[in-house]
Order: structure tokens, then sequence, then C-alpha cells
């Protein structure tokens, strides 16, 4: 679509909205480069269709996009999931909890069960009560009240894009590093 070549339709669109300062802590489920101009911040849910379909494009801007961070908020019934997930991820084991996420986002929810039960690891490092509240909380002070939701560098991403429109998010966010560097405020 013509809109989306046309940095200053979303740049318009972007200003428009609430900015929110999305925190992290060492239970966040993040991945790509710490230093990234480009923050990506996902709102997803374990059993939802539409999140596995933005799940796939979230893999595919890691493996093809440098200078990106990836950070995904989660919400499920299976704590098992979302402890193994988290765990691996903060064992320094990244490509792990992606594939295990890709495992189970292509399962049926039988297979998904066979899938939790078969995880083993040591049920004193379960973190998954400390990860739902902070993940709850998420939800809620970002106002996120349906998944698949993305936000970038803060601001959520319009309805007329899709998270894997990242060029067209690159240009303007350089521009508004650039704008903030020369004024001394980055925005």
């Amino acid at each position: 679509l013509r809109f989306k070549n046309n940095p200053n339709i979303l740049k318009t669109l972007l200003s428009n909205q609430i900015h929110y300062d999305i925190p992290f802590s060492e239970n966040s489920l993040m991945f790509g480069d710490r230093n990234a101009s480009i923050r990506i911040t996902a709102f997803l849910s374990l059993h939802c269709s539409h999140c596995a379909r933005a799940f796939e494009k979230v893999r595919n801007i890691l493996r093809n996009e440098r200078n990106i961070l990836i950070t995904l908020v989660l919400i499920t019934k299976d704590n098992r999931i979302l402890s193994a997930l988290y765990n691996l991820n903060n064992q320094g084991k990244p490509t792990d909890s992606l594939k295990l996420l890709h495992q189970w986002f292509s399962s049926d929810p039988f297979s998904r069960t066979m899938l939790t039960e078969g995880l083993c690891f040591p049920e004193d490092i379960d973190i998954s009560d400390v990860v739902v509240e902070e993940n709850v909380r998420l939800f809620k002070e970002c106002n996120v009240i349906g998944t698949p939701t993305f936000f970038i560098n803060g601001y959520r991403i319009p309805y007329q894009y899709e998270v894997d429109d990242i060029r067209y998010f690159r240009e303007v966010f350089k521009e508004r590093e650039e704008v903030g560097l020369s004024t001394g405020v980055v925005i």
C-alpha cells in the first residue's frame, strides 16, 4: 500500500498515540541486540491462533534484521511452558527458547500437553508465578486488551501496519534518533 511508504503518515499516527515506558527486568523474555535502536514488544497469548502467526513474523524478523530487540510478554494457562521458556532464556539459551515456542505454536492442544509433560527443570527454579504477575501487570499498564499486540519503541503499532513492516519503522525511528541527538533529547 502506498501510505506505508510515506514516513510522514507513520510519524503522524505514532505522534497521536500514548507513549508507554515498557520496563524490562531479569525475567523479561528478550531476543536480539539489547542495545538496539528498534525495540519491539509483542504481547501474545500462547493459546491464540493469531498469535501463532504473529510469532512466525517475529521469528522472521529475528532471522533477517539486525540492530533489533524483541521482548515477548506472554499469557498462558500452562505454567510449565512459561517456566521452561523463561528459564531457557535466563540460562543464555534464547535459540532453545525460540525453538520451544515454535514447537508450541506448531502443535495441537494434545501435543502441547505432551510437550509440557516432557519438560524437565528443577522445581526450585519455577519462576512462573513471578512471570505471570509481571506480565499481567504489563498487559494492564500498556492497556493491552487483545492479542497479538505490538509496540515499537513504546508506541503501539498502528492497525494499518504489521510488525513485519519493520523497514518503514526503521526510517521513522532513525529520523527521530537523529532529531533527538541534535536537540539533546532522544525520543
